[in-house]
């Protein structure tokens, strides 16, 4: 749990606005979710590849609050842990570990009363996360019947991770996600690079959905702004190397104005920014594998 801890301190960090120590240890969350994985450094920087049936806006809206760690709250919250961790790009992660909740890498206890204590029902019994891109995961929950996916997810987050009740919009959004997740539409290859523009493309559906205003109350917002902050958190612990120090700084400049509530053109600008000054140091990020399998192995010794 060390890593999920430092994790969600370089996280709060950031969304603070406070500054970090000089960064000197890898600090990626995921890393605490790797227990005993063979080759932790290829697990961190590919992904299976997205199955993804349509891209609308409120697709991509939703893929952002699916990654989104304030979606869950609670203890989830505090330690990084959001939907996409357990279901890599909507599909599964066999690789998967987490304390007390998990027998062995890939497997979960929904009931455990880790997170809150309304689904425990008094026994460890862990089960295979579920691809929600196959046909099995498709099935788990009636995805065609009007409001019976969105039941599901609200209950999953107030009731599993005692999360707050989220907005309507927000349900309707991660709904809209994965109801388009589907394996008929995988790309080739299965597994891809995971990139800094996993990252971007996600705070830039949350910009458009800031921008245009549509069916957006406060608390939906409000929930938009955290999921993006957060996005900003994990590309904050990708680009630490002391070369990274003016990518931290733009960082934390987005994400003091995005919780400042600044306006769209000023935001986009400091997204654009942002996004040439990763383009140019990627290849010495820990999204680099051979950076951060280097890195990795000096933080064991």
């Amino acid at each position: 749990m060390r890593s999920a801890l430092w994790g969600g301190f370089w996280a709060a960090a950031l969304l603070s606005g406070c500054s970090a120590p000089d960064p000197a240890p890898v600090e990626i969350t995921e890393l605490a979710w790797l227990i005993g994985s063979a080759d932790a450094p290829h697990k961190l920087t590919t992904e299976p590849a997205a199955c993804l049936s349509t891209r609308s806006g409120d697709v991509m809206l939703g893929e952002l609050l699916f990654n989104s760690p304030f979606l869950l709250g609670g203890q989830a919250a505090k330690a990084g842990l959001h939907c996409g961790a357990c279901h890599q790009n909507g599909r599964d992660n066999p690789d998967f570990v987490f304390p007390g909740v998990s027998s062995t890498a890939g497997m979960a206890d929904v009931t455990h009363g880790l997170f809150g204590p309304k689904r425990e029902d008094g026994t460890f019994n862990p089960v295979p996360i579920p691809d929600l891109a196959s046909e099995q995961g498709r099935i788990l929950v009636d995805r065609s019947e009007p409001g019976a996916l969105e039941h599901f997810l609200r209950a999953q987050i107030v009731e599993e991770f005692e999360g707050t009740p989220p907005s309507d919009k927000v349900v309707d959004a991660v709904a809209s996600y994965i109801r388009a997740l589907d394996d008929r539409f995988c790309p080739e290859p299965a597994r891809v690079a995971k990139t800094w523009r996993d990252e971007t493309r996600r705070i830039e559906a949350g910009l458009n959905a800031l921008s245009a205003h549509l069916g957006i109350d406060e608390p939906t917002a409000k929930a938009i702004r955290g999921a993006m902050r957060a996005a900003l958190g994990r590309l904050h612990a990708r680009f630490a190397l002391p070369q990274h120090a003016e990518i931290q700084t733009a960082l934390r400049a987005l994400s003091a104005s995005i919780a400042d509530r600044s306006d769209s053109a000023t935001l986009r600008t400091q997204m654009t920014n942002l996004m040439a000054q990763l383009n140019a140091e990627t290849h010495a990020s820990y999204y680099d594998e051979a950076t951060l399998r280097a890195a990795l192995d000096t933080q064991r010794r």
